[in-house]
Formats: structure tokens, sequence, C-alpha cells
């Protein structure tokens, strides 16, 4: 019987780790640009997060009409702020969620933010809030208020 010449054999085994190599650059240069790529976006979120902040200055609960909650607010910071929802605590535990979103952009001083409905339920005067969560995207940043209207 007849082998392969040990020339051919040799030609055979360098193009094949070489095909391996190439794919194995190929996949590492992809990981790694995909890598940074994420790494940028979380840097760049993580520095405007660390710059966010803002306050609420004044809300007002319009009980006459369509039983609005309007929440006048101020970005505190040099990097604007997103506001994602608001959520109700009542007193017996329930929470009711709002996902109305904001830009807050900096400089602004007073933004309205009106909400009309908790999880599809009209806000109501009497119906136990005890406080309100204010959530934005930063994580470690909400605030908290009394439910004093």
């Amino acid at each position: 019987m007849k082998g392969i010449s040990p020339l051919i054999a040799a030609v055979l085994l360098i193009a094949a780790t070489m095909s391996i190599a190439g794919i194995l650059a190929y996949w590492a240069a992809y990981f790694v640009r995909q890598r940074t790529e994420t790494m940028g976006n979380e840097t760049t979120a993580l520095e405007r997060c660390t710059g966010a902040n803002f306050d609420v200055l004044l809300h007002t609960f319009n009980a006459t009409g369509n039983n609005e909650l309007t929440i006048i607010l101020e970005n505190k910071a040099r990097y604007p702020v997103y506001i994602t929802g608001i959520s109700f605590i009542w007193r017996n535990g329930t929470i009711l969620t709002n996902s109305t979103p904001l830009e807050l952009r900096v400089g602004e001083t007073f933004k309205a933010y009106v909400i009309y409905s908790a999880d599809g339920r009209p806000i109501e005067k009497n119906w136990g809030c005890d406080r309100y969560l204010i959530i934005t995207d930063c994580p470690g940043l909400s605030k908290s208020y009394a439910c004093n209207w």
C-alpha cells in the first residue's frame, strides 16, 4: 500500500494549521471589537449617571377635571437625566407603576412631568398613596417623595 508522500502531508498539515489560525484570528478580532464597543457604551453611561442628579420642586394634584398629578422637576447636574417612570406606593404595600418616560435636559430648571394613571388606573386623591418614587435609567438614582397632596 502506498501512503501520502511526506512532502504533501507536511503541506496539508501547514495549510490546515493556517486555516485554523485564520479562523481564530478573525473570531478574536471580532470578540475584542464587540467587547471594546460594549465597554465604551457602559463607560459613557456610567459617566453620565455619576454626574446626574435632579430634584422635585413642586407637585400638585388636580382633582377637578382629569385627575392629573403634575410634578415640576429640576436638573441639578451637568448631564441629562432620563426618567423612565414613577411608582406609587400605597400604605398597604401595593405598588402601581406608570412608565411615562421623560428626558430632563441639562439646564432645564423647570420641567413639568404630568401623570394621569398608574398601571392603567386613574390617579385619585383618596387612594391611600403613601409615597411616590421617580425612577431613572441610572442605577441608584431615584427620588422618593410623600404623597401629601
